[in-house]
């Protein structure tokens, strides 16, 4: 159940799995809370053996059309945002309910029996953050999804201007104060380096200028940024040919932003946490075989706990 199964993350992680589910074993029926659809919705809907809307129905009524489709399984991928079904889950419809994917902490409902998440992201000593049990998938809970175009790596950046490009392409609102602090650090301990940062909110004058005085704040001139926003997909995949290191935020990090990042060969730099959302880069770095490292020594001193007192 989603209202998520469009250009979204969720509809982008889903589209490889269900590509990939054992249909003579699993008959998949989807229900969608809302009725905006897109060009990825048209490759999700190919695998579903049934896709019903909801958008229009109370929980009650809701509830009752999946009893009487006979779900074994019904898993949430919205928790609590935007188009959320959970409400439909306290009628109890399915024997098993499950949620997975579209949110990062407890729904806070015991009528869901399982959250589903991996090794990093649902630790056995964070298990009472949660009033669902945890169902841990042996490698990352995700599964990033190609995208359906060839976009080509190119060299370095570094190779040609002489500095580390470093870049963060996800939402302006991670970027906390503590985050632009701790980068205007690794900005300063590295004279050459330069931040990219992309985003949809980014374009405009006011906030365009409103982020400048965040790292003017710290002692980061204009000349050390480049500031862009959003821009096509196949644009944005090959804007990652511009940066060396991608830095992940907190304690909110990137998940989309870091499969990206990878998929283009970039390396991304992010926190260790300490909450399933915190731990969510963590998990993909450890699919990818690029777990935890010891810091090298230009980021020794920024690290937090350092003696420095770097958040």
């Amino acid at each position: 159940m989603s209202g998520d199964l469009r250009l979204h993350p969720v509809g982008i992680f889903l589209e490889s799995v269900l590509a990939h589910l054992e249909r003579t074993r699993i008959d998949l029926r989807v229900y969608v809370t809302t009725d905006e659809e897109d060009a990825i919705t048209a490759k999700l809907k190919p695998h579903a053996n049934g896709w019903r809307s909801i958008a229009a129905l109370g929980p009650e009524a809701a509830a009752r059309m999946i009893l009487d489709d006979e779900i074994d399984v019904l898993v949430d991928l919205a928790g609590h945002t935007q188009s959320s079904g959970l409400p439909v889950f306290g009628w109890k419809p399915a024997p098993v309910q499950a949620s997975w994917l579209g949110f990062f902490a407890t729904t806070g409902c015991r009528a869901i029996d399982y959250f589903i998440g991996d090794a990093h992201t649902l630790p056995a000593d964070e298990a009472h953050h949660f009033t669902e049990r945890p169902w841990r998938l042996p490698d990352s809970y995700l599964c990033f999804t190609p995208p359906p175009y060839d976009v080509a790596v190119g060299p370095l950046p570094m190779a040609a201007h002489g500095g580390v490009t470093f870049g963060c392409f996800g939402k302006l609102i991670k970027i906390s104060d503590a985050v632009v602090a701790l980068w205007s650090r690794i900005l300063h301990a590295l004279p050459d380096a330069r931040l990219l940062l992309k985003a949809h909110e980014l374009g405009a004058g006011d906030v365009n200028q409103a982020t400048l005085d965040r790292f003017a704040r710290h002692g980061i001139g204009p000349e050390r940024l480049i500031l862009e926003g959003g821009s096509p997909r196949a644009e944005y995949f090959a804007a990652y040919n511009r940066i060396d290191i991608a830095l992940s935020p907190f304690p909110y990090p990137g998940g989309t932003t870091t499969a990206e990042a990878l998929w283009m060969g970039v390396p991304v730099l992010g926190m260790k946490g300490s909450r399933f959302v915190t731990h969510i880069c963590e998990s993909l770095l450890h699919a990818a075989g690029m777990g935890y490292r010891s810091p090298m020594p230009i980021f020794s001193s920024l690290m937090p706990g350092s003696s420095s007192g770097a958040r």
